[in-house]
């Protein structure tokens, strides 16, 4: 069942799926559920049916990185019989970066622009097709070239994804910053986001053997940030994953986190930013997020 976070808004229609999970567990059956956000992050979400999920395994999808895109490129078209060489296929990884679907119909228009029009696919073509889309990349560059940060001050920056936060980390540490990464996503997913490469911390309670981990401990947490900005030069820290800590805590002991973390961070020569979902967290929390750091909306 796709689109579970809907469900937040019906407590009858929780009740129910209460019951048909019930059913299909009792009956030895295999249950997937899909949602845009963790069970205890969807507003609304009785305890009962956040307790039946959580006793399957919660698995964290991400978006495809580059290097995936790729191969699912050239795995769809040739299903489609569709003949592309390597150079016209990283274009299209490369600014075709949200989903499969988004590659999947790519790759229809693809064909069927070259078989109407009775065009080659080459680059010409595929540069009209994904004109609306623009070089993602680029965009945000110069997007983030406009904003200007200072060290000693907190920003909220709202956005989908830790895309916008990661650009403007790139632009600082192209200045001679020091950058430290606190995150929700596989570090190997958003190194090709930088020329100079940030200490980089997956926050997870996974154990790697490949990737420096940190869990979602408060305490450990603004030792790791601590210890950061103790270094020399001015420095710039993003978090993603502050929704992530508020489900493993609660909410207030985020916000004290924060408020203890944003008074250091002005007597320091680093920048702070907080890479934040709106959606994943319940209004009041964002509003009160808002009125205790500077607010930079992408979204």
């Amino acid at each position: 069942m796709d689109d579970m976070q809907f469900l937040g808004a019906s407590e009858p229609a929780q009740a129910e799926m209460v019951h048909v999970l019930d059913h299909l567990i009792d009956s030895k059956k295999q249950v997937v559920l899909a949602s845009d956000r963790l069970p205890a992050q969807i507003p609304g979400f009785s305890d009962r049916l956040n307790a039946r999920i959580q006793k399957g395994l919660t698995v964290d999808l991400q978006p495809p990185d580059l290097d995936t895109r790729v191969k699912i490129l050239k795995v769809k078209a040739q299903e489609k019989r569709l003949k592309m060489s390597d150079e016209i296929i990283s274009y299209i990884a490369e600014r075709v970066t949200a989903n499969v679907r988004d590659l999947e119909s790519t790759l229809s228009k693809i064909v069927a622009f070259s078989t109407i029009m009775k065009m080659d696919v080459d680059l010409n073509l595929i540069s009209d097709i994904l004109k609306p889309l623009a070089p993602v990349q680029e965009t945000r560059k110069e997007i983030m070239k406009e904003v200007k940060v200072a060290p000693g001050h907190c920003y909220l920056i709202e956005e989908e994804k830790p895309m916008y936060s990661n650009v403007l980390l790139a632009r600082k540490m192209g200045e001679g910053h020091r950058g430290l990464v606190i995150t929700r996503m596989n570090p190997g997913r958003i190194r090709g986001e930088f020329e100079t490469q940030p200490e980089i911390l997956w926050l997870t309670d996974k154990q790697s053997s490949q990737e420096v981990t940190v869990p979602p401990s408060l305490e450990t947490i603004i030792h790791k940030i601590q210890e950061f900005m103790e270094g020399e030069g001015p420095g710039m820290i993003v978090l993603d994953g502050i929704q992530y800590l508020a489900s493993s805590t609660n909410f207030e002991a985020v916000l004290r986190f924060l408020r203890s973390l944003i008074d250091e961070v002005s007597e320091s020569r680093c920048i702070f930013t907080i890479s934040l979902s709106p959606e994943t967290m319940k209004p009041q929390e964002i509003s009160i997020l808002e009125r205790e750091m500077e607010v930079l909306n992408m979204t």
